[in-house]
């Protein structure tokens, strides 16, 4: 084949791609959403305009809504070297008759290049965002998309930084609060995940507390976020759980239903309502205290008994 046929051939084709009708945005999306996460992730190579519909905040919120929708999935992670190893899980859902069990579905797994001197204290699920606890800036993890992002720090004077993440279902977004670690505050800063200015915020807290540990753990409940603190105050070192609203931005203190800063439970979830765990006295089991009311402070108890070796009576 000559230049000139070479020519007419390359016109030709060009011809026929201009020819060809092209895909509405929103098919592509919808086609896209549909799709399994492996699936999602290796066609956003296809192009870039295939990788800004797959990375856009709409299609993340709808995929991880949709996903949530067919089954849950328990994610599993480890960390071997400079790599994370990730397994997705699919479970049945729970029905009252029965708990969780595994799905027969085939379990997803892939490995990703961690980030450089970040510690690897992942905390739990915020609609489908995880928050990475570091020693210099805040990181953000996107399981769907397998993207870390890492956030600038919010004071350079602070040379320890603790993140909590927390989400408003009304307005569809992710707020990141920050603070000091080990240090006496009364103002943090928030940052909206995906907002056009993408910077910081002072906020008053409106209480004097210092966060202690790395393995605080916190939830993120119907728009509002809470976490354990200590309360600065003469003479009293009290465990407290500051709530923050994600919407209104505005904080409130709650008191522990005991006093005794060596108990200071963990933060659960229980029937859509925050709970705090207490460990009794052996063979008292465990109580698990329900907030019922923030402003008042208010806590209803729930015990729970198990079994120990010397509770079962063995008969011959």
């Amino acid at each position: 084949m000559d230049q000139q046929e070479e020519t007419i051939e390359h016109i030709n084709r060009k011809r026929r791609i201009q020819a060809t009708p092209s895909i509405p945005l929103d098919v592509i999306s919808e086609i896209l959403s549909k799709l399994p996460t492996k699936s999602v992730g290796r066609f956003r190579c296809v192009s870039k305009l295939w990788s800004s519909v797959t990375t856009d905040p709409y299609f993340i919120n709808r995929f991880e809504t949709q996903s949530r929708q067919k089954k849950p999935s328990l994610l599993v992670t480890f960390k071997r070297g400079d790599r994370l190893f990730v397994f997705s899980i699919p479970q049945d859902r729970q029905t009252p008759n029965q708990p969780h069990s595994i799905s027969s579905q085939p379990v997803h797994s892939y490995h990703i290049r961690y980030p450089k001197h970040c510690s690897f204290l992942p905390k739990e699920s915020v609609h489908g965002l995880i928050s990475f606890a570091n020693l210099s800036k805040p990181m953000i993890w996107n399981p769907t998309i397998r993207k870390f992002l890492t956030l600038n720090k919010p004071e350079k004077s602070w040379m320890n930084t603790m993140v909590f993440l927390g989400y408003d279902p009304i307005n569809n977004k992710h707020k990141v609060l920050c603070m000091p670690f080990n240090e006496t505050i009364d103002e943090c800063r928030v940052l909206t995940l995906g907002s056009a200015q993408g910077s910081w915020r002072k906020i008053k807290t409106n209480h004097k507390y210092l966060i202690r540990g790395y393995d605080t753990n916190y939830k993120c409940i119907n728009g509002v976020l809470y976490y354990k603190a200590y309360a600065d105050q003469p003479d009293n070192a009290d465990t407290i759980i500051m709530s923050f609203d994600v919407r209104s931005e505005k904080f409130h203190m709650i008191k522990f239903p005991w006093n005794n800063i060596r108990y200071c439970g963990e933060l659960r979830l229980y029937k859509g309502m925050l709970a705090c765990t207490r460990s009794n006295y052996p063979g008292q089991g465990i109580t698990l205290w329900i907030l019922q009311d923030a402003e008042k402070h208010v806590w209803s108890p729930k015990t729970f008994f198990s079994l120990s070796l010397t509770m079962i009576r063995v008969s011959k």
